[in-house]
């Protein structure tokens, strides 16, 4: 635990340094829906960067997450964003969402490790990927990373 909580703080420092190239600006970082986690995620490093760097002026801002956010910024609608790694190499090589090619981005940081997970009722029919064949399933918001991520789990299970 302490080492994980060792490399967010260098995380934190390292955006903070390379974000105080900013300072002085209204930079906005698209983050993702309010009840997911980058919503609360983006809000608190946008509250640490702006009490920790002189003149930095961050706003969280909602978003559809991964998939939205590497086309603002590639639009250049906002200056940071949380996106899945997966999410950046499908649009940097075209592939899902993404028609075309999308590379007017850089990675800071790596923050943490993404996992999905599929939740059932314990008391109903689904005990298996397989038993989800037919039924209706929420996956996150079209053209999300989770989205993507599913389709690939389904994949993997034919």
């Amino acid at each position: 635990m302490k080492k994980v909580f060792g490399m967010c703080v260098t995380v934190l420092f390292l955006m903070g340094a390379v974000a105080s190239g900013y300072a002085a600006d209204n930079l906005v970082l698209a983050t993702g829906g309010t009840a997911g986690t980058y919503y609360p995620f983006g809000g608190a490093l946008a509250k640490i960067w702006n009490s920790k760097i002189k003149d930095m002026n961050v706003t969280a801002q909602t978003s559809g997450a991964s998939g939205e956010n590497v086309r603002l910024i590639n639009k250049k609608e906002v200056e940071l964003a949380l996106v899945q790694s997966d999410t950046l190499d499908f649009a940097f090589n075209a592939t899902e969402a993404f028609k075309e090619p999308l590379k007017g981005m850089s990675t800071i940081a790596v923050l943490y490790p993404e996992i999905v997970q599929v939740v059932v009722a314990a008391a109903g029919p689904i005990k298996s990927i397989a038993d989800l064949k037919g039924k209706k399933v929420g996956v996150g918001a079209p053209g999300s990373g989770t989205e993507a991520n599913f389709r690939q789990l389904l994949d993997a299970y034919g």
